[in-house]
C-alpha cells in the first residue's frame, strides 16, 4: 500500500512530465487568439468618446473582450489538455525517451514562445518544434501497438531527425522555390518514411544514417557549387547549373565512400565529424547571400575598398604604403575574392563576409559544446537560442573565440603541436585587427599562465621556444626581404601605424559619454565591471581543481574576463551602453557572468540551463532593444531555401550594389564629375566619404584610408607630406548640405583635422558643387576640361560657427608650446578690453592661435564667443565655455581652422562674454 510520502513523490514524477506540453499548446492558443486579433477597426461610434483609441480608429471593448476570450480558450485547452496528456502518460509510461523528448521539446517551444514577446521572428523554429511534437505524438501508439523496437535511444532520434531534415533541406534545394509550409509538411513526411523504413525492412538505425551521412553536406556543397559558377560568372564564362554541380559532387562523394569504406566499419557510434559537418554545412548555407545591398554609407566600406584597390590596382603593400585601420580583418576575405573572381573595382567581395560570419559561429558552436560537453545543448542553442550571437565576440573579431579553443588543448596536450598552433594563433592575432591583438595576446597569456600553475611538470617550455623561435623567425624574414629586397618601407609604415593607434582612441571619444549618469552609464562602468571581477574571483579560486572534466568552463571564464577588463577603455573612450552601441563590451560581460553558473556544484543540466537563461535576462534587460539584431540559424536556413540559387546563363551577375535612391543622390554626380577630369588628376577626400576613391578608381593620395581618427599633429603631419607627394588638383571638402560626417561628434572637420584644413585653405579655394559635395580646386591648376556647367561653390565662404565647448580652455592650459609666456611667436597684443583691431595683412602662412584672458570673479558658468570681422562684416565664430574653476583662466582657439580667416581680410576681432566677466587680454599668436 502506497504512503502519502509516495503519492506526493508519485505526483511530483507526474507533474514534471506533464505539463510542459499542455501549457505550450495552452499557451499557443492564447496567442494565437489574441495577437492574431490585436489591431481592431473601430466600426460602432456613437457617444463621441475621444482618445488616443478613437483616433487611430481602434476599438479597445473590443479588443479587451478578446484578450479574455482568448486567455479563457487558453486555459480551458491547458486543462482538458492536461487531463488527457496525464492519462496519455500514464497509458505508455514505458517509452521514458519519447516522453522525455515531447517534455524537453515543448520546454523549449515555451522558450521560444517568451523571445517572441520582444519581436524575434522565431517561426521557422516554432514549426519545426510543432512538427517534433506531433510525430513523436503519433509514434508512441504506432511503436506500442506494433511492438516497433528498432529506434529505442535519444541518440537514435537525434540522428533520425539530423537525416530527415538534411533529405529535406536537399530536396528543398533541388526543386527550387519551396514554400515555407510545404517545407514543414515535407519535413514531416521524410521524418515517417525513414522511421517507417528502418521499422519495416528491419534496418539497423546506427547503419542506416552512417549511410546518409553525406547528406548533411549538401547544403556546402550547394554553397560551393554556386560559387564555383558565380566564379566562371564573373570571368564571363559559362558554366553548368549549380543545382547539377551540387548533385554531382555528392554523387562523386558518395561513390567514393562506398569504394574505400572499410568492411569492418564501425558502426557502434555515429563520428562526430558528422555532426560538425552537419552544423557546418547548415551555418555556411543560413549566412550565405548570392547578392547583397550595400547600406547607405561610404564610409566604413572604405577600409575593405579602398585596400583591395590599393593592392591590386597600384600594386601597394599594407602597412607599408597604407594602413587599413582593421589590418588584415580589412582586406583578407576580399583578396581571397578577388584572387578567384578578379579585381573589378565593384563592392562585389563583400559577398564573401559569410565566411567570417560562418567562421564566428562555428567557433561560437565549440565553445558551447567544450563547455557543455553535450552534442545535444551545443546544437540546439546554435540553431534556437535567439541569443547566440549576443553571447560572444563581435564577428568581425571572431578569432578571439580560437583562443580559449587552443589554451584548452593545449592543457590537454602540451606536446609540440599545441606549442606550435599557439604560436601560429599568436601571429595572426597580431595581424588581424589591432584590438584582437591586444585582447588575444592577453588571453594567451593568461592561458599560459593557468596551465603553468596546473601542470608544472608536464609543461616543456623547450617546445615553446621551438615552435615560437621558428615561427617569428619567419615573419621577420619575410618583413626584412619586403625591406631590403623589394625596397617596401616596411620600417616606416610600422612607425606610422604605431603612431596612429597610439593617437587615435582619445580622438574618438563619444562627448556625452562622461554625463550619462543613469542605469545604462553605471551598468557599464560600475556594475559589470564588479560582477566580472567577482566571477574572475571564483574561477581562480578553482584553478587548482581543475582538470581534464572542468577545465574549459575556467579557462574560457578567465580568458573571457581578462578579454572584458582589457577592452573596457572601448566603453570609457567610444562605444558603449551609452552610445547604444554595445556589442564591442557586453558579449564577453554576459559570457563571463554567465559561466560563473559552471563553478556551482550543480547537476550538469542544470549549470547549462543556467547558463542561457542567465544571457538571455542579461540580454534582454541590457541589450535588447538597444541593438536588437539577432541571427536564429535554422530559420535564416529556411529564408535561404526561398531563393536558393542565382543562375542567368553567360549574363554577367552583379553581387553588391547600392540602394538606387542612395546612388542617385550621393554618387552619380560625383561619378559624372571625375570622367570629365584627366586620369591623372586626382582629388583628396575632406569629408569623411573615403570609399570615393574606390568608386571613382582614383589613387588615395594619403596614408591612413580613414581620415576621422587622425587627430594627433604627428599623423597629420605624415598626412600633409602625402599630399604633398601626389598630383591632388581637386579636394572633397564637404557635404551640401552637411551631414554627419562633416562633424562627426559635433566637431567639425575644419577643426578636427586644423592642420590638413589649414594647408588645404592655403593651396586651395572653393571651386564648384557637384551633387551632394564641395570640390575646391588647387589654386595652382589649370582645368583641362570645360567645368562650367557645374555652379559655383560659394556656400564654402558662408561664415561657420565652431563649438569648441571645453577645448580652448585645454589647450592653453595643458599645450605648452602656446603658454602666454610665448611672447616670441605674438603677433600682436593690447591692453584690456574685449575687442582688438589689427593690421589685415599679418602672417599668416603657419596658422594663428588667439590667447584670450577673461576674468570670472564669480565663478559663473556660461559661454563666451569669438567673432571675427572684415570691418563691420561678420565671416565667423568660435564659441567656447567659462571655466568655473578659477578666477582668471586662459583660452587658446586656433582660429586658423576656418576658411575665411584666410580668404577674406580680417581686422578685427570681438569677444562676446558673460556677464560679471571681464575680458583682460587678447593676442594673436603664429601657430607652429
Amino acid at each position: 500500500m502506497k504512503t502519502a510520502k509516495d503519492w506526493i513523490k508519485q505526483l511530483k514524477t507526474d507533474v514534471k512530465q506533464t505539463w510542459a506540453f499542455p501549457l505550450l499548446v495552452g499557451i499557443g492558443v492564447f496567442l494565437h487568439f489574441w495577437l492574431n486579433n490585436f489591431s481592431f477597426e473601430l466600426t460602432d461610434f456613437q457617444n463621441r468618446v475621444f482618445g488616443i483609441s478613437t483616433l487611430h480608429q481602434i476599438d479597445v471593448g473590443a479588443r479587451i473582450s478578446a484578450f479574455y476570450k482568448a486567455i479563457f480558450l487558453g486555459f480551458g485547452i491547458f486543462i482538458l489538455l492536461k487531463i488527457a496528456y496525464t492519462l496519455f502518460v500514464q497509458r505508455f509510461k514505458s517509452f521514458t525517451t519519447e516522453i522525455s523528448s515531447i517534455h524537453y521539446l515543448s520546454i523549449t517551444g515555451l522558450f521560444l514562445f517568451g523571445f517572441s514577446i520582444f519581436g524575434m521572428e522565431i517561426y521557422a523554429s516554432r514549426l519545426l518544434i510543432e512538427v517534433l511534437l506531433i510525430f513523436i505524438l503519433i509514434v508512441i501508439p504506432v511503436k506500442s501497438r506494433l511492438k516497433l523496437t528498432k529506434i529505442r535511444s535519444a541518440n537514435d532520434y537525434f540522428w533520425l531527425f539530423i537525416t530527415a531534415y538534411s533529405i529535406t533541406i536537399m530536396g528543398a534545394i533541388l526543386s527550387g522555390k519551396l514554400p515555407f509550409g510545404q517545407f514543414a509538411f515535407s519535413f514531416a513526411a521524410v521524418l515517417i518514411l525513414l522511421f517507417s523504413s528502418i521499422h519495416v525492412f528491419k534496418l539497423s538505425p546506427v547503419k542506416t544514417f552512417f549511410h546518409l551521412r553525406k547528406l548533411v553536406y549538401f547544403p556546402l556543397l550547394f554553397v560551393i557549387s554556386q560559387e564555383i559558377y558565380l566564379i566562371f560568372n564573373q570571368h564571363n564564362i559559362g558554366f553548368i547549373h549549380p543545382l547539377i554541380t551540387a548533385s554531382v559532387l555528392l554523387l562523386i562523394f558518395g561513390i567514393i565512400q562506398i569504394t574505400f569504406q572499410k568492411k569492418q566499419a564501425d558502426y557502434t557510434h555515429l563520428n562526430r565529424r558528422i555532426l560538425s559537418g552537419f552544423v557546418l554545412s547548415l551555418i555556411v548555407f543560413s549566412t550565405y547571400s548570392i547578392q547583397l545591398v550595400l547600406r547607405n554609407d561610404l564610409f566604413e566600406i572604405a577600409n575593405s575598398s579602398n585596400a583591395l584597390m590599393s593592392i591590386f590596382q597600384h600594386g601597394k603593400f599594407p602597412v607599408a604604403d597604407f594602413l587599413p585601420t582593421h589590418l588584415l580583418s580589412d582586406f583578407f576575405l576580399p583578396v581571397i575574392y578577388t584572387i578567384f573572381n578578379g579585381y573589378d573595382s565593384s563592392f562585389s567581395y563583400m559577398a564573401y563576409n559569410f565566411i567570417m560570419m560562418s567562421a564566428y559561429f562555428y567557433l561560437s558552436f565549440l565553445i558551447v559544446l567544450k563547455l557543455s560537453r553535450n552534442h545535444y545543448i551545443a546544437l540546439l542553442s546554435l540553431l534556437f537560442f535567439p541569443f547566440f550571437n549576443a553571447t560572444f565576440w563581435g564577428i568581425s573579431s571572431f578569432p578571439i573565440l580560437i583562443v580559449p579553443l587552443v589554451i584548452n588543448q593545449l592543457y590537454n596536450y602540451p606536446n609540440q603541436k599545441s606549442w606550435f598552433a599557439l604560436a601560429v594563433l599568436s601571429v595572426f592575432l597580431l595581424g588581424w585587427k589591432p584590438d584582437v591583438a591586444i585582447l588575444g595576446i592577453y588571453g594567451l597569456l593568461a592561458g599560459i599562465i593557468i596551465i603553468r600553475i596546473n601542470k608544472r611538470g608536464k609543461l616543456k617550455w623547450k617546445h615553446a621556444l621551438k615552435a615560437f623561435s621558428i615561427i617569428y623567425a619567419a615573419l621577420v624574414l619575410f618583413l626584412l626581404s619586403l625591406e631590403f629586397i623589394f625596397k617596401v618601407p616596411v620600417k616606416e609604415g610600422i612607425s606610422n601605424t604605431l603612431n596612429f593607434f597610439a593617437s587615435s582612441p582619445q580622438g574618438r571619444g563619444l562627448p556625452v559619454i562622461a554625463y550619462q549618469f543613469d542605469r545604462i552609464f553605471y551598468l557599464h562602468h560600475v556594475l559589470y565591471p564588479i560582477l566580472i571581477a567577482i566571477a574572475l574571483i571564483l574561477g581562480l579560486k578553482q584553478i587548482k581543481r581543475m582538470n581534464s572534466y572542468n577545465a574549459m568552463p575556467i579557462i574560457a571564464l578567465i580568458i573571457f574576463s581578462i578579454f572584458y577588463f582589457t577592452n573596457i577603455q572601448r566603453g570609457l573612450t567610444r562605444h558603449s551602453f551609452a552610445e547604444g552601441h554595445d556589442g564591442f563590451i557586453s558579449s564577453f560581460a554576459i559570457i563571463s557572468i554567465a559561466l560563473v553558473f559552471f563553478l556551482f556544484r550543480m547537476k550538469r543540466i542544470h549549470r547549462i540551463i543556467g547558463f542561457f537563461i542567465s544571457i538571455s535576462i542579461m540580454a534582454i534587460m541590457f541589450k535588447y532593444p538597444t541593438q536588437a539584431s539577432d541571427y536564429m540559424v535554422f530559420d535564416q536556413v529556411q529564408k535561404k531555401i526561398k531563393s536558393n540559387y542565382l543562375y542567368s546563363g553567360n549574363e554577367r551577375i552583379q553581387r553588391v550594389s547600392f540602394n538606387p535612391d542612395y546612388y542617385q543622390k550621393n554618387i552619380r554626380e560625383l561619378l559624372n564629375f571625375t570622367n570629365q577630369i584627366p586620369d591623372s588628376a586626382g582629388f583628396y577626400d575632406f569629408s569623411n566619404t573615403p570609399a570615393s576613391y574606390y568608386l571613382t578608381k582614383r589613387e588615395m593620395p594619403v596614408y591612413f584610408i580613414h581620415s576621422l581618427a587622425i587627430t594627433s599633429e604627428k599623423i597629420q603631419e605624415i598626412e600633409i607630406e602625402n599630399l604633398k607627394s601626389h598630383n591632388v588638383p581637386f579636394v572633397i571638402f564637404s557635404h551640401i548640405p552637411e551631414t554627419y560626417w562633416d562633424k562627426t561628434d559635433g566637431i567639425h572637420n575644419a577643426l578636427r583635422f586644423y592642420k590638413i584644413s589649414e594647408y588645404l585653405y592655403r593651396n586651395y579655394s572653393p571651386y564648384k558643387l557637384v551633387g551632394n559635395y564641395a570640390i575646391w580646386k588647387a589654386n595652382n591648376y589649370q582645368a583641362e576640361t570645360d567645368l562650367s556647367h557645374y555652379s559655383v561653390d560659394t556656400i564654402s565662404e558662408k561664415p561657420r560657427i565652431f563649438e569648441m565647448k571645453k577645448l580652448p580652455l585645454i589647450w592653453a592650459k595643458y599645450d605648452t608650446k602656446f603658454s602666454s609666456n610665448n611672447v616670441e611667436k605674438s603677433l600682436l597684443r593690447t591692453g584690456a578690453g574685449k575687442e582688438i583691431r589689427f593690421d589685415a595683412t599679418i602672417d599668416k602662412s603657419q596658422g594663428n592661435y588667439i590667447l584670450i584672458n577673461i576674468e570670472n570673479p564669480k565663478k559663473i558658468q556660461g559661454k563666451a564667443k569669438l567673432r571675427y570681422f572684415e570691418t563691420w562684416e561678420q565671416f565667423g565664430e568660435f564659441s567656447f565655455d567659462i571655466s568655473q574653476e578659477s578666477i582668471n583662466a586662459q583660452y587658446l582657439i586656433r582660429i586658423s581652422s576656418q576658411w575665411n580667416w584666410y580668404n577674406k581680410s580680417i581686422n578685427r576681432i570681438v569677444i562676446v562674454n558673460p556677464e560679471s566677466t571681464e575680458v583682460k587680454q587678447i593676442s594673436i599668436l603664429k601657430a607652429d
